[in-house]
C-alpha cells in the first residue's frame, strides 16, 4: 500500500503496523529533525538516508519504509506577541514547549521570544482514525423517513411535508430552517454520525440553513428552498473561537473526512467551497492515505462558489420517487 503524507509533521509515536513496513511519501515542511522524523514513523535514520541520498530540505519528497503511522498533523505560522514567552505560545496551542522550540530552531538559539518573531508548530488534527473506509456500507442505521417531497428547483421550489433533522452528535443552529426532503435528512444524519465514528473527531459540529418547513424563499439564501440544500461549518482546530473560522482554523483533516462521507453516500449533487481552498484540502485527503482515484472523485463533486470559506454548502439529489424535483 502507498499512503502520501503532505504536512504531516513531528508527532506522538503511533502503534507499529502489524507486519511489514509501508512504502509513504513525506513532503518536507521544514523545521524537521531527522532522528524525530525516523522515530515517528519506526524507521531508521540511517535507512532515511540511504533511501533518500543528498540535500534534505523542504519541498523534498521522502521515500520512507514505515513500521508506524503517525495521526495527521497541520502548519500553523503565529507571531509572538510583546509579552509572549515560549510557554504560554506552547499552552494557548496545546503543544510542548521543547517542541516548540524544535520546530524553530533558529528563534530558539536567541535568549528571549522577541516580539514580532514568526514561528511555525504542528498541531494534531481531530481526524485520529485513518485511512477511512471506501464506501458508505459502514454507515450506522438511521430511520429513513417516510415524508419529506422536493419540488421544483433549488432556487425556486417548496417543499411538501418537510422533514426536521431528529438531534444527534452535532448542533443546529436554527431550529426554523432544520427541514429537509427525506433523502437530505436521512443522509445529512448518518453521513455526521459516520464522520464521529470513522474519524474519532470530538470537536463540535454545526448544521445551519437547511430550508424552512414549507420550503420557498430563504433569506439571504438564494437556494435552500426545496429541502435539498444544508450548510455545515468545517470542522476546527481547538484553538479556534467563536462560531466563524479563519483559514487556519480549520481542520484540514477532518473537512476531507466529512467532505469524503458525504461523497460516499452517492446522494450528494454537489459541494460548494472556495476554489483556493481545494488544495488545503487535496493534501489533506493525500494525508490521510487517499489515492488518486478518491482524490479525483472527492474533488470531481466540489464545485467553486464565493463566500464558503467556513462552511461546505451540500446539495443532495432528487430522490426516485420526487416526480416533481428538478436540478
Amino acid at each position: 500500500m502507498l499512503v502520501t503524507a503532505l504536512g504531516v509533521g513531528l508527532t506522538l509515536l503511533a502503534p507499529s503496523l502489524d507486519a511489514t513496513s509501508t512504502r509513504i511519501r513525506y513532503t518536507m515542511q521544514g523545521g524537521e529533525v531527522l532522528s524525530d522524523l525516523a522515530a515517528q514513523y519506526g524507521t531508521a535514520e540511517e535507512d532515511l538516508l540511504r533511501e533518500n541520498p543528498g540535500k534534505l530540505e523542504r519541498g523534498r519528497v521522502l521515500t520512507i519504509a514505515a513500521t508506524r503511522l503517525p495521526p495527521p498533523r497541520q502548519r500553523l505560522k503565529v507571531t509572538a506577541g510583546e509579552r509572549d514567552d515560549w510557554a504560554s505560545i506552547a499552552e494557548r496551542y496545546g503543544v510542548q514547549a521543547e517542541d516548540l522550540r524544535t520546530w524553530n530552531p533558529r528563534a530558539s538559539q536567541r535568549k528571549r521570544l522577541r516580539r514580532g518573531t514568526s514561528l511555525v508548530m504542528w498541531l494534531p488534527s481531530g481526524a485520529t482514525h485513518y485511512p477511512l473506509p471506501e464506501d458508505a456500507t459502514g454507515f450506522p442505521e438511521v430511520p429513513k423517513p417516510h415524508s419529506g417531497e422536493s419540488v421544483g428547483r433549488p432556487n425556486r421550489g417548496r417543499l411538501v411535508d418537510g422533514v426536521a433533522l431528529p438531534a444527534g452528535p452535532y448542533v443546529i443552529r436554527f431550529d426554523w430552517q432544520k427541514f429537509g426532503s427525506a433523502l437530505t435528512v436521512w443522509n445529512l444524519a448518518r453521513v455526521l454520525r459516520a464522520f464521529r465514528a470513522e474519524t474519532g473527531f470530538e470537536g463540535e459540529l454545526f448544521v445551519g440553513a437547511m430550508s424552512r418547513r414549507n420550503g420557498r424563499r430563504l433569506r439571504p439564501h438564494r437556494s435552500h428552498q426545496s429541502g435539498r440544500d444544508v450548510d455545515v461549518r468545517l470542522p476546527a482546530m481547538p484553538h479556534a473561537e467563536g462560531f466563524k473560522l479563519e483559514i487556519d482554523e480549520v481542520d484540514w483533516h477532518a473537512t476531507w473526512a466529512l467532505v469524503d462521507a458525504f461523497v460516499r453516500t452517492g446522494d450528494v449533487q454537489v459541494i460548494f467551497l472556495e476554489r483556493k481552498l481545494r488544495r488545503r484540502l487535496k493534501r489533506a485527503g493525500l494525508a490521510l492515505g487517499a489515492d488518486d482515484e478518491r482524490i479525483a472523485r472527492v474533488l470531481g463533486s466540489v464545485r467553486h462558489s464565493p463566500g464558503h470559506t467556513a462552511h461546505i454548502h451540500v446539495r443532495f439529489q432528487c430522490a426516485a420517487n420526487e416526480a416533481q424535483c428538478r436540478d
